[in-house]
């Protein structure tokens, strides 16, 4: 496994390539315990891989305690410098799958060059009227007790035009699935697939083949 360290000097990405050149990458952007590179995500690179899509762990930060260092501006910059990456590679088709704390950043703006989204039980906040994201943007997340606490709106949700797939576990009770129905019901194009009862991660062998599935099916470019 190759690390790399961005232009930035700070974010670092490893690039799962498969046997034939592609001109599609999925970035993934992790929950709050980071371990991008981890074996964990091993299956889900392998599924994008069969079907031509380099897989691109992005890793911002190396614990929970380097996290608490950064805020919602400097992780989207990171993902800015992940796309730059991706780009200056010659790949023309950009996707993208967050999971938790990485699918609520994955909300907080418009990203154009991304084209599809899956969401992993994002973790951000709705408002009922206007969000405060703005407010939220430059503050240390160990101010933040929980991303749920930053609240984003319709109009910023409707400015994201690209097709996305939230999937959510009924049982899970750190981000309740109420939240991603209330999110989808903000987007253009999206859909909820939700995994009986799955928690806030897969569980089981079973769950993760059942959220893999769903995510690969949703971003297979045929």
């Amino acid at each position: 496994m190759e690390i790399k360290t961005l232009a930035n000097g700070k974010t670092k990405v490893v690039l799962d390539k498969g046997a034939e050149e592609s001109n599609t990458a999925v970035i993934f952007i992790p929950g709050v315990s980071g371990k991008a590179f981890s074996d964990k995500y091993k299956q889900l690179s392998d599924e994008c891989l069969k079907l031509g899509m380099d897989f691109l762990r992005v890793q911002s930060w190396d614990s929970v305690e380097e996290l608490e260092q950064k805020n919602i501006r400097q992780i989207q910059e990171d993902i800015d410098e992940a796309i730059k990456f991706l780009k200056s590679g010659g790949y023309t088709k950009i996707f993208a799958i967050g999971k938790s704390f990485g699918g609520g950043i994955l909300l907080t703006r418009n990203y154009p060059e991304i084209t599809k989204m899956v969401l992993w039980a994002p973790a951000i906040g709705i408002a009922d009227d206007k969000g405060n994201l703005n407010e939220k943007i430059d503050t240390l997340f160990s101010e933040i007790s929980s991303l749920l606490e930053v609240t984003v709106d319709r109009d910023l949700l409707s400015s994201i035009k690209v097709p996305v797939k939230i999937i959510h576990g009924t049982k899970d009770r750190n981000v309740l699935l109420e939240n991603s129905l209330k999110i989808a019901g903000l987007l253009l194009y999206s859909d909820v697939a939700k995994i009986k009862d799955m928690g806030h991660s897969a569980e089981t062998q079973e769950k993760e083949k059942e959220l893999i599935d769903d995510t690969i099916e949703f971003l297979s470019p045929a």
